[in-house]
């Protein structure tokens, strides 16, 4: 056994692991060819292979997060709830987006430009609004089956795709009229 600072001027072969001497549960090392684990009171908390990392491989109820500049919670996902979040340590759903201010909560596009965008409008409680915005200049749909059953145009103008049968839908304009 040997105090103090070691330096090594090539490489260091060690078998297995590297074991902290105050807690024995608490290592990193080689489990296996080609991996890298982190354990921490025994448990593998983070393993490194040559195809994919593993966070929290033995299923426990462990949280993970991420930071970003300004926000501690950027990402975080709560092991013992299986909930994920987005801007918030405490995700009420299995995704759980959050913003700290009005404006888009989410945005979904794809590679041609085509973006939706959910949000919320100034207010708070039953004063608020929400939205859902098609961000480019083509309708907005609501589908089922894969049939667009109500299309709203960028003009506004709403669309159904079938006959309603009269009283099966009320209409109201602004005015309530």
């Amino acid at each position: 056994s040997a105090a103090g600072a070691a330096t090594f001027n090539s490489s260091l072969t060690i078998p297995d692991y590297l074991i902290h001497a105050g807690n024995t549960s608490t290592k990193f090392g080689f489990g296996s060819a080609n991996t890298l684990n982190f354990i921490s009171n025994g448990s593998d908390r983070l393993t490194i292979a040559n195809s994919y990392a593993v966070f929290n491989d033995a299923g426990t109820d462990y949280d993970f997060r991420v930071e970003s500049n300004n926000n501690a919670n950027m990402l975080f996902v709560d092991g013992g709830n299986n909930r994920v979040g987005v801007g918030t340590a405490s995700p009420s759903a299995p995704f759980h987006s959050s913003n700290t201010s009005s404006g888009i909560t989410a945005r979904f596009s794809n590679d041609t430009n085509q973006t939706l965008d959910i949000g919320t409008v100034s207010g708070t409680g039953a004063n608020g609004s929400v939205y859902i915005d098609n961000a480019n200049s083509g309708n907005l749909e609501l589908r089922t089956g894969n049939t667009a059953r109500l299309s709203i145009a960028a003009a506004g103008a709403a669309s159904f795709s079938s006959t309603i049968a009269a009283g099966a839908a009320t209409f109201t304009t602004a005015d309530n009229t």
